[in-house]
């Protein structure tokens, strides 16, 4: 019996160093959500959310289901295929990560984030012609940001902000019109990540960051501003002053900590990443048609909750 369990454990358990084969499904399954970032994912739901609520459309299987689906599973393609075309980078930068450190085979990685890029153009299809195109635009901005944000950092920039704001562009999309009330909680997201990205530029070499640039997609927040509701909504204006409060007193803090050296500018741009949760509830909270206690409560709780699950996700898998 004792030499049947040490078979097994010698089965199960990897030698340092072993291949990819032997890895235990445990192990396997973190190694997947290092590559995912598991605290990101939290922040990408609700972009065509707000892209829907925007145009003040009916919540249906079409309209929502598979926008975020398509959303998801394309973001999840962009992270696998950003890890496969920074595999070198990572090896001096950040030999931890998942490929340097053998964890997985660069192919598989790369053959994963093809097949989910595919898998969410389907989902954007699945919910319209404009969804589709929209979404396929949207995969080309992936593969194009995955294959250039390390050769061109302008062009890396850009894309990634355009990629955020394409996810709430995705979600008009479904409901088969793209306006201007999409367009301007999608720039403000483009802002946002623009200013985010540039902060993220080099983060592993950096030990901190210049105050003025660590808080400046803050600047993103000016846009939701000028749609403030008026005095009279005693339901919506305190939510939305609650949440605005809470970024801006989140950021301050972390960039105070990261100027001081008390924390690095990845967990920074954690903060500033998750952060985006909080946007998300802003624009949701300011587009509700008919807003009451029942229904403002609920969209401010789900935001505490995905912003603090993510936080709570951060301590374990890396945020950026």
């Amino acid at each position: 019996m004792r030499n049947q369990v040490t078979d097994i454990l010698n089965t199960e358990l990897p030698a340092k160093g072993s291949s990819e084969k032997n890895v235990v499904p445990l192990a396997r399954l973190i190694t997947y959500l290092t590559l995912l970032r598991l605290p990101n994912l939290l922040t990408v739901p609700l972009d065509p959310v707000v892209g829907i609520m925007s145009l003040s459309a009916d919540f249906s299987v079409e309209t929502v289901g598979f926008p975020v689906m398509s959303v998801l599973l394309m973001y999840c393609a962009g992270l696998f295929l950003n890890d496969y075309c920074d595999r070198e980078k990572d090896a001096a930068e950040r030999p931890q990560r998942p490929i340097p450190s053998g964890k997985i085979e660069p192919l598989h990685v790369l053959r994963a984030g093809l097949l989910l890029l595919v898998a969410g153009v389907g989902a954007g299809c699945a919910s319209g012609s404009l969804a589709g195109l929209t979404a396929f635009v949207l995969a080309l901005m992936v593969l194009a940001y995955s294959y250039l944000h390390a050769r061109h950092r302008f062009a890396g920039v850009l894309l990634m902000a355009g990629c955020r704001a394409g996810a709430i562009l995705l979600g008009a999309a479904a409901t088969g019109a793209i306006q201007t009330s999409a367009i301007v909680p999608a720039s403000s997201h483009f802002v946002y990540i623009l200013l985010l990205t540039l902060c993220a530029a080099d983060e592993a070499k950096q030990h901190s960051l210049p105050f003025f640039l660590a808080i400046s997609p803050l600047t993103a927040l000016m846009v939701p501003m000028t749609f403030l509701p008026d005095s009279s909504n005693f339901m919506q204006l305190p939510a939305v002053m609650l949440l605005f409060s809470w970024i801006v007193l989140d950021t301050l803090k972390s960039a105070n900590a990261c100027k001081k050296q008390l924390r690095s500018v990845s967990e920074h741009i954690g903060t500033l990443v998750r952060n985006l949760i909080i946007v998300q509830g802003i624009w949701i909270v300011l587009y509700l048609e008919k807003p009451d206690a029942g229904t403002v409560a609920v969209v401010a709780g789900g935001v505490f909750f995905m912003r603090y699950s993510s936080e709570l996700l951060s301590e374990k898998f890396s945020s950026s």
